[in-house]
């Protein structure tokens, strides 16, 4: 059973990479806001689902930014299907 698990995560992990890579989304992140970090499950190899969290820094008045990138965020995810 945990050699299941283990393969499970690897395989998520692998599929995270590889869209949040093959996407562009770490360079539409690092181009629009800034340094950006893999973190969470992805980051410490324990996934069980399907979840990405990605960490970046904005200060209370650059929310725009964020807003202005979700669009890109958007259509690169949605090409990678």
């Amino acid at each position: 059973m945990r050699s299941e698990l283990r393969d499970r995560a690897a395989s998520l992990r692998s599929e995270a990479f590889r869209l949040i890579e093959g996407a562009g989304v770490l360079d539409a992140i690092r181009a629009g806001i800034g340094p950006v970090e893999v973190v969470g499950s992805v980051d410490l190899d324990l996934m069980v689902w399907p979840d990405i969290d990605l960490y970046t820094r904005l200060d209370p008045d650059q929310g725009q930014r964020l807003l202005a990138l979700l669009p890109v965020l958007h259509e690169r995810l949605e090409v990678r299907g």
